[in-house]
């Protein structure tokens, strides 16, 4: 594995701001919903995704109505409230599942894409989940200027994870039953891969192993 920095060209990704904070993407959080603050972060993932290939590819325009990555975090929760019209979490009753699987989520993308009228492909990860192949996975995408979308399912070694927010508060999260969106690739000090995502509109370090040794189901997709 090459000993170097793989991002996006963007290396703030979405850039969002509200008076003095600023995030690294979107957050579900920030829904008015209860239960899409609960379980909308595919909704996140697919905004965040879609935002970002619109503002760097003019075929890809009409994906978001933004022409720059820094963006108000109220402009930014319109647009996320439109994008969960299409990427909903599944509800059952009062109960909500989230997307489970990668193919619902294919689907509902599909919708808002079509819609908009804009063709994407989908390049999904389907070969052994080995340290070489997942590295190589990503930094194919990267290097594409394309944002991977991650999802891990039942995975113990991410339900506390470790991380200092964009305001050097330090923090702990649960990454499992999560989509994420991968936006950098790089070795730490010990040569291990290490991969930065936008989640909880944050930017956080994960070293790749702990995605790979664990979990149940999981899945990588990038959109070009």
């Amino acid at each position: 594995m090459p000993n170097n920095i793989i991002t996006l060209k963007h290396k703030d990704f979405i850039h969002i701001i509200d008076n003095n904070n600023s995030y690294y993407g979107g957050s579900q959080l920030w829904f008015p919903q209860k239960l899409a603050r609960k379980s909308a972060c595919a909704t996140i993932a697919a905004a965040n995704t879609f935002c970002y290939l619109s503002i760097t590819n003019e075929q890809y325009k009409a994906l978001s109505p933004f022409t720059h990555n820094t963006i108000n975090k109220s402009d930014y929760l319109n647009y996320m409230q439109e994008i969960y019209h299409y990427i909903m979490p599944i509800h059952l009753g009062n109960l909500s599942i989230g997307i489970p699987t990668l193919s619902n989520f294919r689907k509902k993308v599909y919708a808002y894409t079509n819609q908009r009228q804009i063709e994407l492909n989908h390049y999904i990860f389907n070969q052994a989940w080995t340290l070489d192949n997942t590295y190589y996975y990503i930094e194919s995408a990267l290097t594409r200027n394309k944002p991977v979308i991650l999802l891990n399912t039942y995975n113990p070694k991410l339900k506390s994870v470790e991380y200092t927010t964009n305001d050097d508060r330090h923090c702990c999260a649960n990454f499992d039953k999560h989509w994420l969106t991968i936006t950098e690739l790089k070795l730490n000090e010990k040569q291990e891969p290490v991969i930065s995502v936008s989640s909880w509109g944050h930017k956080v370090e994960l070293e790749l192993a702990r995605i790979i040794i664990g979990g149940a189901f999981k899945a990588m997709i990038y959109f070009n």
